[in-house]
């Protein structure tokens, strides 16, 4: 295959770790560095089950981390687990729509 641009997202790939406090944790540690080496850190991210299944607010983690443009899926991820994203993440647009319509 061709190479991908230097600028692509792909020039570093974040494996999350299975705890809120530890992604939050790794990415503020790592981001600073990996932004000098690798172009910025974890513009590429991927999900293993297990931590879709174990961390509620995982989608509000990644979109803390704002810095990632492209979440993989690990091959273990299922479609029930896919289902469950999906229904966090409705949960998390509603938040920020009635948050939005208060202001």
């Amino acid at each position: 295959p061709p190479m991908a641009p230097e600028e692509a997202c792909f020039s570093c790939l974040w494996h999350l770790p299975q705890t809120l406090p530890l992604v939050m944790h790794q990415y503020v540690e790592h981001a600073p560095a990996w932004q000098e080496v690798a172009d910025g850190f974890a513009h590429c991210t991927a999900l293993q089950a297990s931590a879709i299944k174990t961390m509620p607010a995982l989608m509000e983690a990644i979109l803390a981390c704002g810095e990632i443009q492209v979440v993989c899926l690990a091959d273990d991820v299922t479609g029930e687990d896919i289902q469950l994203l999906s229904n966090r993440n409705d949960e998390v647009l509603h938040r920020v729509q009635i948050l939005g319509s208060e202001a």
